[in-house]
């Protein structure tokens, strides 16, 4: 069995875009954040549609890299339409251009980002799953990402 996705973040992707799942799991990790992925929470003697669905029952968000390829995989679909069922956040981040109408009408009436290019975009993206999930503030100032100056009901810098 795999490792517990619990209170961590689930990365659904394409396999095409695998460079930029790894890139958001390291950077994620590298501020304390905890992803789940495929690749490196799934054993050889796992089986693969019981692990991918417990660990998105558990997880605390599905983040869902969105690209054309993304969009007609049949695993990304299965995987954002259970976080969807299981009433899971699905947070999303273009990693190409990809308008509205390419998109189902359940992701549609979500929020969707670019994917993070800067030191600057990621920082915000960081505090936004600190704001949006309750990470712990100790994290963010462990980091640097967390403004100490501010008081308490101002929150962290941007």
């Amino acid at each position: 069995m795999s490792n517990s996705a619990y209170g961590k973040y689930f990365v659904s992707y394409n396999r095409n875009d695998e460079d930029k799942a790894i890139q958001l799991v390291q950077r994620l990790k590298s501020v304390g954040l905890d992803c789940w992925r495929d690749n490196d929470d799934i054993f050889p003697a796992d089986i693969w549609g019981t692990e991918i669905e417990s660990a998105i029952t558990s997880c605390k968000a599905l983040i869902l890299l969105v690209s054309e390829k993304s969009l007609i995989s049949q695993w990304v679909i299965y995987e954002w339409a259970w976080a969807h069922f299981n009433k899971k956040p699905i947070i999303q981040l273009d990693v190409e251009p990809i308008s509205s109408a390419a998109r189902h009408s359940v992701l549609q009436r979500l929020e969707s980002i670019q994917f993070p290019d800067t030191d600057e975009a990621w920082n915000k993206f960081v505090l936004h799953l600190h704001n949006q999930y309750h990470q712990s503030s100790m994290t963010l100032m462990r980091h640097n990402l967390w403004d100490k100056s501010n008081s308490k009901k101002d929150g962290p810098r941007w």
